[in-house]
């Protein structure tokens, strides 16, 4: 717990990536992790 998990919209990224900050086009998609 404690990191939160992002999606973002480049197209450069295949699927989920967990972040620790919300960087520029990332949407929050789950923080159960």
């Amino acid at each position: 717990s404690g990191h939160r998990r992002y999606r973002t919209n480049s197209n450069n990224d295949d699927g989920d990536v967990v972040m620790t900050k919300v960087e520029n086009g990332a949407v929050a998609v789950d923080v159960s992790v």
